[in-house]
């Protein structure tokens, strides 16, 4: 059986439920054990791992077969304590049997491709950056991946926030779902350290510009590796004539950065 994740996702309605507030229309004060129930199913938005077995996740302590149910136990089942356990394929809900408004859909779907957006982190010191990971061209939203760094010195991994910590440098950075494991590059480098600025896009026609930040001291050359797409005019103005790709470099104080610009229609 392949990797596949069971993407949870809770229902905004009946709020009220959700908080412990009350249940259904009875004005009667939710039990703390409801209370504890309607609190898991307010606050998860979690993906699970299933890989040649069923992954089961614990929704909370006081959760049970009485007051969690399925409604499709093939997709999706509540075991003995209460967690949940992914079988196959497909998409299920997940309902509080004290108050059957409290829902979380569930679905279970392939893990594949998995990857690391942005392709490569750039930060100066003292920046952050949030990444995200991506299956199967979609983003895994709130996936509880195991995140971590090679070298915690340059940077560190709060979930999918990426920072800077001691020193200018390079390390990859690291998600695991399962045994599935994506890795990016984040580069770190000094924040007075100049870096080339140069926009994703321009339209055909248009006028692009790029820059050097912060400015450094004397000339700074410009060019572009497919003047017929992309035409350097000086001083960072970039002339769009065609569309594709193209690479436009500057070189200064010794040094080259260059940054891929596409022209569209």
């Amino acid at each position: 059986m392949g990797r596949h994740v069971v993407a949870l996702t809770a229902f905004v309605g009946a709020l009220a439920a959700f908080v412990g507030c009350s249940r259904d229309s009875d004005s009667t004060p939710a039990s703390p054990r409801d209370r504890n129930l309607y609190a898991v199913f307010h606050d998860r938005n979690v993906v699970l791992t299933q890989l040649e077995k069923p992954t089961a996740v614990t929704l909370a302590g006081v959760a049970s077969r009485e007051t969690i149910a399925s409604d499709d136990p093939d997709v999706v089942s509540v075991d003995a304590s209460g967690a949940l356990v992914a079988h196959r394929l497909g998409v299920t809900r997940v309902r509080s049997i004290p108050n059957p408004s409290s829902v979380l859909l569930v679905e279970v779907r392939d893990l594949r491709d998995l990857r690391i957006e942005p392709p490569a982190v750039h930060l100066r010191m003292r920046e952050s950056a949030v990444v995200r990971l991506v299956s199967g061209g979609k983003p895994l939203e709130g996936a509880n991946a195991e995140w971590s760094t090679d070298d915690p010195a340059i940077a560190r991994a709060d979930g999918t926030v990426v920072r800077t910590t001691a020193r200018p440098g390079r390390t990859l950075l690291h998600a695991r779902l399962g045994n599935a494991v994506a890795e990016t590059e984040v580069i770190v480098e000094d924040g007075s350290s100049p870096r080339l600025l140069a926009p994703a896009s321009v339209r055909r026609g248009q006028i692009g510009h790029a820059s050097i930040s912060p400015p450094p001291v004397g000339f700074v050359e410009w060019t572009s590796n497919r003047p017929r797409l992309l035409r350097s005019v000086g001083g960072g103005f970039l002339e769009a004539r065609a569309p594709g790709q193209a690479e436009i470099c500057a070189r200064f104080e010794g040094k080259q950065q260059c940054s891929t610009v596409e022209v569209t229609r």
